[in-house]
């Protein structure tokens, strides 16, 4: 498992939950761990591109990109959420996911 090497000087790790909370942080700290030297301006548009909506209205534009995932009754994207999963999982299936993370997983703490 990879979290095993998180404190490795090549190894970073990025949690959608901390994207949600403050994107630009996540991406200035993302650009200085890759050595890419980015502008404010080139930094905001990365934010912009890759924003939940932006991608989200680029698959119903370009269709075949999700091909597969368009065949799912929600599609490649949902809401862009954090704990969406909740109006998806029954209480059984999240005690399951909560056992596996349990036995599964070391020190790694999820929101």
């Amino acid at each position: 498992m990879a979290w095993k090497n998180k404190d490795h000087p090549n190894m970073h790790f990025l949690f959608y939950e901390d994207l949600k909370t403050d994107v630009m942080k996540e991406l200035r700290t993302l650009n200085e761990f890759l050595g890419t030297r980015l502008t404010q301006q080139q930094l905001d548009n990365v934010i912009e591109h890759t924003s939940f909506s932006s991608m989200k209205n680029r698959s119903i534009k370009n269709p075949e990109i999700y091909l597969s995932a368009q065949k799912k009754k929600d599609g490649f994207f949902r809401k862009g959420e954090t704990g969406d999963w909740k109006n998806h999982l029954s209480p059984e299936m999240d005690q399951q996911m909560n056992l596996w993370i349990e036995n599964n997983s070391t020190d790694i703490t999820f929101r």
